[in-house]
């Protein structure tokens, strides 16, 4: 019984701890905390720090994130990560919808 406490209290800080990144903020929020150098712009460093520091994501990771949210031009904009908050991950984005 106590056994059975213990997975389901785990289960359950699991679960709300991942709500919490998932609500952390707005895409806004999240874009001006990747924002490093407040330049209105974040590039693959900045965002593969936050990535990695704030969710949990490898570099190799959050660097194939990157290139797929950011297009051709190599940085990445607050529309383009609000874009992406309409359907994507959103342990990378700030956002509450479901990983893909």
């Amino acid at each position: 019984m106590t056994y059975l406490k213990l997975a389901t209290s785990l289960v359950g800080a699991t679960l709300v701890s991942g709500a919490l990144v998932a609500f952390a903020g707005s895409p806004t929020e999240t874009f001006a905390a990747m924002d490093v150098d407040a330049d209105g712009l974040v590039s693959e460093a900045e965002f593969v720090a936050y990535a990695t520091t704030n969710g949990g994501h490898t570099s190799s990771e959050a660097s194939a994130k990157f290139s797929e949210m950011a297009g051709t031009d190599g940085a990445l904009t607050l529309a383009e990560l609000e874009a992406a908050s309409l359907s994507d991950d959103s342990s990378y984005n700030g956002s509450s919808g479901s990983s893909s």
